[in-house]
């Protein structure tokens, strides 16, 4: 079938409208919800990254690659030198990126779609912009919510390139470091850039059209990336990844289990697509890529071995931008998409909130979000003895102590996030004689003093002013194993000396809180 040429020129304001009012709907949105438990801990790590000017292994022990943490140090900075919150700054950080992101995607599909009508890009755009901007919901600013928006202009790339209608090198250069900074947050994803790089092979089978400027700057930037984990963060080779590859499988879930009952519906969707969009036409080319980034983007997901909703962002992300194409065809041959792109961008700017100019200082910003029992426990518990100071909270999860932390404008006392550590342990231990490897036995015990020595040189450092102790005996990760905190580390006598320093406070209803006593 041969391609229609578009016979108008699109109105560029129609694009910039549109997403100035998806950029002002997700800030509204951001402003409704609390900020995501993980992006609270990345922004203290950010935030002791810039402190110190690196990270040793006393200071911030994490899963994550370091990378994330020199990204999310951009809006700590602009924080601190424009007097703004951390968590402002962070989403206006976030919305830039989408713009940028949607505006590469612009620039690579517009020799990607010569043949088709103006109206069609636009609407597409548009579609793809809604899932990254107000619908991510809870999970804005989250990595993968990141790599999303890293990766989906290097995918228009690509498909330009199989297409045979290669973008500016500028383009592919802007959209090769985007990806391997992607990459560099998480590296399980460079199956989405080995898997699209085949596709561009296989249409054009030359090996120039896929080792380009763009490849050359995805290359050079995970290197650059790996350099600088080594300078910033040498403890995350030597310290962090032995205990991850030790202890993180708690977390993980079976095969099963990860696999929901909606993926082989949406896999037949996309097939359905593929096979009913014009051979050798440019939506075919896109639709191709962007399956196969989405199937890479699930593998990935399986390779992470848990089953949060977030970690199948981008997938979700790629599938949906997969399945708009064959319904916003038949729309652009009418005023349909213009007059939807219109609505969006009313309904938009008349419901975005328009108080960027009333964003507080650090610390300060208390919006009337409501948030989970827990993590309101912890607010309470805070604003009771007032504002500063360093609180910690014994748990196997990020939240609730984070974005607790974040909201309450206090420091946290640890160098973990949560005690992740401990699951594998625990799990370990009540096993039966015999169960497990004498040898894995023994490195899971020496994990388990180094996490008790750890805990109990951070709080000796930091006195905290508060802590928190769960009621309950049911854990994350735990596996059913009933667990108690407290007597688990009262048996280091290190521990004992610095737990006699402080008194029963208050009971609420999910923890006991713990004062330091005072001299």
């Amino acid at each position: 079938m041969a391609e229609r040429v578009a016979t108008r020129p699109d109105p560029p304001f129609l694009a910039l409208a549109c997403l100035a009012a998806l950029c002002l709907s997700a800030w509204q949105v951001q402003a409704a919800l609390p900020l995501n438990h993980d992006v609270g801990w990345l922004l203290l790590g950010a935030r002791r990254l810039l402190d110190a000017g690196g990270l040793a292994a006393d200071r911030f022990v994490d899963v994550t690659p370091p990378l994330v943490l020199g990204l999310y140090a951009l809006p700590v900075a602009v924080s601190r030198a424009l007097a703004v919150s951390e968590i402002a700054a962070l989403r206006i950080f976030v919305i830039a990126l989408a713009a940028g992101s949607l505006g590469l995607c612009q620039l690579a599909a517009s020799r990607l779609f010569t043949g088709e009508p103006a109206a069609l890009v636009r609407g597409w755009l548009v579609t793809v912009g809604v899932v990254l901007l107000p619908l991510v919901g809870y999970d804005f600013g989250q990595r993968e919510h990141l790599i999303a928006l890293l990766l989906l202009p290097y995918l228009v790339d690509a498909a330009a390139r199989a297409h045979a209608a290669d973008p500016p090198r500028s383009v592919a250069a802007f959209t090769g470091v985007a990806a391997g900074l992607a990459i560099g947050m998480k590296p399980q994803f460079a199956l989405v850039v080995l898997a699209v790089e085949g596709v561009v092979w296989h249409a054009r089978r030359r090996w120039r059209a896929v080792v380009g400027p763009g490849l050359g700057a995805l290359a050079a930037t995970v290197a650059l990336s790996a350099a600088w984990t080594a300078w910033m963060a040498p403890d995350y080779l030597r310290v962090t990844l032995p205990l991850v590859w030790e202890t993180y499988g708690a977390y993980h879930r079976p095969l099963r289990e990860l696999v929901r009952w909606l993926d082989p519906l949406f896999a037949g969707a996309l097939i359905l697509v593929a096979w009913r969009l014009p051979r050798g036409g440019a939506l075919r080319d896109l639709a191709r890529t962007l399956i196969v980034a989405a199937a890479a983007a699930y593998a990935a997901y399986l390779a992470a071995g848990t089953d949060w909703d977030y970690h199948r962002y981008p997938f979700g992300v790629f599938a949906i931008a997969t399945l708009a194409l064959p319904l916003l065809r038949p729309l652009s041959r009418g005023p349909a998409v213009s007059l939807l792109v219109l609505a969006v961008t009313v309904a938009s700017l008349f419901v975005a909130p328009l108080e960027i100019r009333d964003t507080r200082r650090a610390g300060r910003e208390w919006p009337g979000w409501t948030q989970g029992a827990a993590t309101l426990d912890i607010l309470r518990a805070v604003e009771d003895r007032g504002r500063g100071g360093s609180i910690f909270l014994f748990s196997s999860s990020v939240a609730p102590a984070f974005p607790a932390v974040n909201y309450a404008g206090v420091e946290w006392a640890s160098r973990f996030s949560c005690l992740w550590l401990l699951p594998a342990v625990i799990r370990a231990r009540a096993l039966p004689e015999g169960a497990l490897p004498e040898a894995r036995r023994q490195r899971l015990d020496a994990i388990g003093r180094y996490l008790v020595d750890a805990v109990t040189h951070d709080l000796g450092r930091a006195r905290p002013d508060l802590i928190f102790v769960p009621r309950g005996r049911e854990h994350q990760a735990f596996g059913g194993v009933a667990f108690d905190f407290l007597p688990f580390f009262e048996r280091d006598p290190r521990f004992a000396k610095l737990w006699s320093g402080y008194v029963h406070s208050q009971d609420t209803p999910l923890f006991r809180v713990y004062v330091l006593r005072q001299p």
